[in-house]
């Protein structure tokens, strides 16, 4: 196989980007500390030799279109880098997700550390569909429901809250729904407790 300066561009783009993507994908299903740009792009390459391990196999089977399907093998090579990548990086962001390699070695006592960066994403990231008692740095409380239309910020250095409902508990306990209500935003610095309670 003859490489010209074209096809050196596009296989860097086949074998470099799925990189990029999963690694947008794994980010995104699973909130992170903020890292350097040199950091990111070994975290890229590293996701980019995983995916052209994982389906190597394919990757032959595809090439052999080259010769005798060129239109057909360069759209069949594009669209299978895509979703392969996609794929494994739902895989892999799940598996980081529910923990489960650090449950495994554990379980042979042997520490990990947990992914989840801090106690503010671990929490938020499980709260969805729970009623909140927020205290705030004034000693106000405030009753609230964080669900499907709720947001916690993942940018460390933005800790706010959106709530999607707030409640008014009457005397004997019961939280009655404020009138004409659209949430509320409450900003990092006013945060100061926060309980959650199974039920919303």
């Amino acid at each position: 196989m003859v490489i010209d300066s074209f096809d050196i561009v596009f296989y860097t783009a086949v074998f470099v980007l799925p990189g990029f993507l999963m690694t947008s994908i794994i980010d995104t299903l699973n909130p992170t500390q903020k890292k350097s740009e040199g950091v990111l792009l070994l975290k890229s390459i590293l996701y980019s030799i995983i995916h052209c391990a994982v389906w190597s196999w394919a990757y032959k089977l595809i090439f052999q279109l080259e010769t005798t399907h060129p239109y057909f093998y360069w759209l069949v090579l594009i669209t299978f880098t895509i979703l392969a990548a996609t794929v494994l990086a739902l895989l892999i962001g799940v598996v980081k997700q529910k923990q489960l390699l650090r449950k495994a070695l554990l379980y042979c006592n042997i520490y990990c550390p947990h992914s989840i960066p801090n106690s503010w994403d671990y929490a938020l990231g499980k709260a969805e569909g729970s009623w909140v008692i927020g205290t705030l740095t004034d000693d106000s409380v405030i009753y609230g429901e964080y669900s499907t239309k709720s947001f916690a910020s993942s940018d460390p250095d933005e800790r706010d809250l959106f709530l999607e409902k707030t409640y008014i508990p009457d005397e004997n306990g019961t939280w009655i729904e404020a009138s004409r209500n659209e949430g509320i935003y409450i900003q990092k610095d006013q945060i100061k407790t926060i309980e959650f309670l199974k039920g919303a």
